[in-house]
């Protein structure tokens, strides 16, 4: 009987565990999930259930929404990585180019890269800092050469 008890007792205890899983968490996972294949026209949805979620956790992903949304991804990184280390005319000008946001306009795309860095800032992460105000920089020495 005893041993009955003890069976029904952790069963009880890892249902309660289950129903206590926190809203926000599964959000985030959610989010996660649906970033690691998401295009730049899908990125900002993904996101959307993080609405009021001011934790590191969602800023990170908001920040890596953004950056997917406007085009770069990880392997344009890698590109414009690449390009500062190869021998040319300007490394800088051709890793600029491929580490911009894009936009429909030079405005849009400045515009993205502005709302990126508050993610990205939120986040609270030195390397995410570094990133998008690179990126912002590109963004706005590219879009304003081009204008």
């Amino acid at each position: 009987m005893k041993k009955k008890i003890q069976i029904l007792m952790a069963g009880l205890l890892s249902l309660s565990l289950m129903a206590c899983e926190d809203q926000e968490e599964v959000n985030l996972f959610a989010a996660q999930q649906c970033l690691d294949t998401a295009t730049a026209a899908t990125a900002q949805s993904c996101v959307a259930k993080l609405s009021g979620n001011n934790s590191q956790q969602a800023y990170i992903l908001r920040c890596a929404a953004d950056f997917v949304a406007g085009g770069i991804t990880t392997s344009s990184i890698a590109t414009a990585l690449e390009n500062i280390d190869k021998a040319g005319t300007d490394p800088t000008a051709a890793m600029f180019s491929a580490f911009q946001f894009q936009g429909a306009t030079p405005a849009a795309a400045n515009a993205a890269a502005d709302a990126a860095a508050v993610n990205c800032n939120a986040a609270g992460s030195d390397t995410l800092k570094a990133l998008v105000n690179t990126a912002r920089l590109a963004t706005l020495a590219t879009t304003t050469a081009t204008c």
